[in-house]
């Protein structure tokens, strides 16, 4: 473990969650239950398929001492989602990370810079490989729906498929090398085709049986920050840097737009197990869970941190960065910049 790391896993269990659409939720009506401490930020949060264990990841800090250097490896931790205990941790880690569907493997992006993917075997903990040539920093992984391929998008807006498991010499199938410039990626839960956001406002579409790419055109144009498909398939959420989350029908060809209450960036989106639900993780703190299909706001979920800044203010250091959804749909888990992991119940 990283020296100097620790990690908080704080559970919200108030029954006093539910608030008009139109209404903020008052922080001050929780008690949050501190059951670790973490000196940095939590990137990202996921559940295990089967719901057991949680995992976040905390990025690597700089080197200190003499001699001072690239951005030391950062540490995904592992909790039991039922009790808090800490599980165990995986390192180089710390940056996007994704359980497999088969449950089998954790990718997380980690190393300098988390340039590389950790492709870790979860019981027993080991190390199965290391999926390197990513020119920039990693944003996001995300596994097919049979666990066998890989996809890997960096900064650059590269983005990378790989087959799995990776041989000696494997070659990754590059699905961008730019030109999309993709900021999320996410896998269908039905088939093969992977969602890339791209920084022109648009989200397009790999088929990974054939190999083409299509568009699929979203009204906005600001960049696409995060992507999620609904368990179904049916319908795609892409979330945007002006704060707009649109919800593509893929049926229809058609789509409607949610707007953040307080006109945040987006960060993480993710469907509840049974559709019916979607959160939104913004640029201020905040959680927002809307009832689908007809996207009305049902609660807001005020990160405890920044609830106690200043009113009005968008300070970056509580963005929500991520949320994610158990697999039975009883509890919602985000993780922010201050270095915090909440369980919020949810209907």
């Amino acid at each position: 473990m990283a020296a100097g790391v620790a990690v908080v896993l704080t559970m919200v269990m108030s029954s006093h969650i539910v608030v008009p659409p139109d209404h903020r939720l008052d922080p001050s009506a929780y008690t949050p239950r501190a059951i670790g401490a973490q000196a940095r930020g939590l990137s990202s949060v996921a559940f295990s398929p089967g719901g057991k264990m949680l995992a976040a990841g905390a990025t690597g800090g700089q080197k200190t001492g003499p001699k001072k250097g690239p951005q030391a490896d950062g540490v995904t931790y592992l909790w039991n989602a039922s009790t808090g205990a800490k599980i165990g941790h995986f390192s180089p880690g710390g940056g996007a990370e994704a359980f497999s569907p088969d449950g089998a493997m954790l990718a997380a992006a980690g190393g300098a810079h988390n340039a590389s993917t950790y492709l870790w075997q979860v019981n027993p903990h080991r190390k199965i490989a290391v999926l390197p040539d990513q020119k920039a920093s990693v944003a996001a992984v995300a596994f097919s729906a049979n666990s066998k391929k890989l996809a890997v998008n960096g900064m650059d807006g590269s983005v990378r498929v790989w087959t799995l498991p990776p041989g000696r010499r494997a070659v990754p199938a590059v699905v961008s090398s730019g030109t999309v410039n993709s900021d999320a990626v996410a896998f269908s839960p039905t088939g093969l085709t992977l969602a890339m956001g791209g920084s022109d406002g648009q989200v397009y579409l790999w088929n990974a049986g054939n190999g083409s790419t299509r568009t699929l055109p979203i009204p906005g144009s600001s960049p696409i920050t995060a992507v999620a498909f609904s368990p179904s398939g049916g319908s795609l959420a892409a979330g945007e840097s002006d704060g707009v989350t649109y919800i593509w029908n893929l049926a229809r060809n058609d789509s409607i737009a949610l707007a953040d209450p307080g006109g945040s960036g987006v960060n993480s989106v993710a469907f509840s197990p049974n559709g019916k639900w979607l959160a939104t993780g913004d640029a201020d703190g905040k959680t927002y869970l809307w009832h689908l299909p007809a996207g009305k706001l049902d609660r807001t979920l005020a990160n405890p941190e920044g609830a106690g800044r200043a009113a009005g203010s968008v300070d970056s250091a509580t963005a929500v960065l991520s949320v994610a959804f158990d697999p039975n749909g009883t509890s919602l888990a985000t993780t922010d910049t201050n270095g915090h992991a909440y369980l919020w119940p949810v209907p």
